[in-house]
């Protein structure tokens, strides 16, 4: 996992030592002899404290599902570039080269179209135009909103606040970041406990037929959901996230905030299609304890071992 492909946040010791740069923010370069530079080495990241969000800690994991994904997309292109005739003029290692430069292009092509989509629902709920969008993924987050709300008020929560790409960092194994899709947080009235929600947004090929098929197996007590079917890292990531925002019940442990959290899938190829999968508690604190183990992984073959450093001081 090389440097420019990890996505990094500021700790303590980070704000501490490059003036302007804020706990939790994103970080781009750090201050070396008042001149910013790069991140150049994971020496640097020791150093300064900086901590690689959840996303790069679980990539540290295999994923199969998404493997899964790539070969379907490789085997029909393979079907496809057969059926243009692109073979006949290409020995085995040029069709080979062929086939990855369309892997290449597709999952970037994939990648940058759900940039996109999160980027609309961003700015939507930004804005306060969460529910005045007529974006066809906008719709869906906005009607997910509200049956939240009318949800959680009928078990005697009152709804407090609603934020998009909420960065955190948290101390752990290692120091690790991130930025929520969505959090929302709730109150109890009786008692007035708190209540956090997470939601992260998920892009997919999928289609409507896809989510009735989902709904029918969630209903029939199923664990895999087709095209739908969460993958192994997805509910580290969302107990990442709660415990980041102070939901230590992901952790196992007895304190006054309550959790939840899912996954919202939004249609890549049938714009308006969508899904949430929310985890259960168990599902929570299983996806903690799954990303406590990935952690222990990083700092011991990325890191080599070694912890970042978080006084404030030099």
């Amino acid at each position: 996992m090389g440097i420019s492909n990890t996505h990094w946040y500021a700790g303590e010791r980070t704000a501490s030592l490059c003036p302007g740069q804020r706990v939790g923010e994103s970080v781009h370069q750090i201050l070396e002899n008042e001149q910013w530079r790069d991140v150049e080495g994971y020496d640097d990241v020791i150093e300064y404290g900086l901590a690689p969000g959840c996303t790069s800690v679980c990539g540290m994991l295999s994923k199969p599902g998404l493997n899964i994904w790539m070969q379907n997309i490789m085997a029909e292109e393979s079907y496809m570039m057969a059926q243009r005739g692109e073979h006949q003029n290409m020995d085995a290692r040029a069709w080979r080269g062929a086939l990855l430069a369309a892997k290449d292009s597709i999952g970037k092509r994939a990648a940058d179209e759900g940039s996109v989509i999160h980027g609309v629902i961003e700015d939507a709920i930004l804005t306060n135009r969460l529910h005045l969008s007529d974006d066809p993924n906008v719709v869906q987050v906005a009607g997910l909103v509200n049956q939240m709300i009318a949800d959680y008020s009928h078990l005697g929560y009152k709804f407090v606040e609603m934020v998009a790409e909420k960065s955190f960092v948290f101390n752990d194994v290692i120091t690790f970041g991130g930025r929520t899709d969505l959090l929302m947080e709730f109150v109890e009235a009786k008692t007035n406990k708190r209540m956090l929600v997470v939601v992260d947004f998920k892009t997919r090929d999928f289609g409507y037929r896809d989510v009735q098929n989902a709904i029918r197996g969630l209903q029939r007590g199923n664990k895999t959901f087709g095209r739908l079917t969460p993958r192994d890292t997805e509910p580290m990531q969302i107990a990442a996230n709660l415990v980041g925002h102070g939901g230590g019940r992901a952790r196992g442990e007895e304190e006054d905030v309550r959790i939840e959290g899912g996954n919202l899938y939004l249609s890549r190829t049938e714009p308006g299609a969508s899904w949430y999968y929310p985890y259960s508690q168990e599902q929570l604190v299983n996806g903690w304890l799954s990303f406590q183990a990935a952690q222990m992984l990083y700092r011991n073959t990325v890191l080599g071992g070694r912890a970042q450093k978080t006084e404030v001081n030099k």
